[in-house]
């Protein structure tokens, strides 16, 4: 995975990044402020510009490990913490982000727009007869702009749950945050629609003009679909960047499994690999519903780009919901996408699991 920083690199809490969140969301809960060690951090923060004072912010990264009510009183929303002995806790089951995985780019601790230049044509290459003069030619250069987005994740849990657990409280509401909002980044670099705040993904953009290769199934998969894919992409001469890889959905995974490439060989089409022409098949029921349901996107995912502004923040309320003897968390990150070649992408026009 290729990351970039600029030159404000976000410093990050010393020692392990779980006491940390639990010493500071216990202390803060307490409406006692952050602890010492925060305090430092936050400082540290604050001097680069990264985090305004009353709030957590943990980088990205390091936090990676729904919004509801937790109460104390009932089993199914939190009191199944209360006066027990856990052994870690169980988190709900939901779409998981890929970006490590997929070695998508990431750019960090952002400030301002995000412009990274762009050759879209070389010069020219011309031969000439001995004494003749070379022929001027340019470069053609645009700059890819980039600026950011902001996800969120809103919860309550109650005072009384927070001070009858140990850990388990804790757990619950920092993993279950970081996990949807993994999730959610993952999503947009996808299928975010460009509108109301979403960044544009890779389904979103405009593949008559933005490079992007296209395949249509117009019925059952076969084998010569599939393959074209890779065609797609080497017609543009963008299979440099590295490893490619297919995602789509589970439906989808499940329909290549079971479909031959041909009638004679008794091979499918994702075989027990796992890989297809050498690229790894990844499925996400991201891809499961919605506008681009059981599409296919294949490509060097090197060439999508995350951009970070902030770290995550966690901004802790044990007073809004007081009278209720509620504390509120509400979990956000800023970032954007964008892609450096879109011509290193094909995707489907249609299902895959027809």
């Amino acid at each position: 995975m290729m990351t970039h920083s600029n030159l404000k690199n976000a410093p990050r809490p010393k020692g392990d990044i779980n006491d940390y969140l639990e010493e500071n969301l216990r202390s803060l809960v307490n409406g006692r402020g952050a602890t010492s060690e925060a305090d430092r951090y936050q400082l540290d923060l604050e001097k680069s510009g990264f985090s305004p004072k009353g709030q957590l912010s943990v980088p990205l990264d390091s936090a990676r490990r729904f919004s509801r009510d937790l109460l104390a009183g009932d089993f199914d929303a939190g009191g199944s913490t209360v006066g027990t002995t856990t052994a870690g806790t169980v988190p709900a089951l939901g779409p998981l982000s890929l970006v490590e995985e997929l070695g998508i780019t990431r750019f960090q601790n952002l400030s301002g727009t995000l412009a990274i230049p762009r050759v879209t044509s070389g010069a020219e290459v011309q031969w000439i007869a001995e004494g003749a003069t070379a022929p001027e030619s340019d470069l053609a250069t645009d700059n890819i702009l980039l600026s950011p987005k902001t996800v969120c994740v809103f919860t309550q849990f109650s005072k009384q749950l927070f001070l009858q657990t140990d850990r388990a409280i804790q757990a619950i509401v920092i993993n279950d945050i970081t996990r949807r909002i993994d999730a959610a980044i993952f999503k947009a670099i996808l299928a975010g629609s460009g509108v109301s705040g979403q960044p544009k993904g890779l389904f979103s953009l405009d593949t008559s003009t933005s490079g992007v290769g296209t395949v249509t199934f117009a019925g059952a998969p076969t084998w010569a679909k599939v393959a074209s894919f890779a065609a797609a992409v080497e017609t543009e001469d963008a299979q440099i960047f590295g490893p490619a890889r297919f995602v789509s959905s589970p439906d989808v995974a499940e329909k290549f499994r079971t479909t031959t490439k041909d009638s004679g060989s008794g091979q499918f089409i994702l075989p027990d690999s796992g890989e297809i022409m050498s690229a790894k098949f990844h499925s996400t029921s991201l891809l499961a519903s919605g506008a681009f349901a059981d599409r296919v996107c294949y490509g060097h995912w090197s060439e999508a780009i995350l951009a970070e502004w902030s770290s995550l923040d966690l901004v802790i309320d044990p007073y809004s919901g007081a009278r209720n003897g509620l504390v509120s968390v509400t979990g956000m990150a800023h970032i954007d996408v964008g892609f450096r070649h879109p011509e290193a992408f094909a995707v489907s026009t249609d299902s895959g699991a027809q």
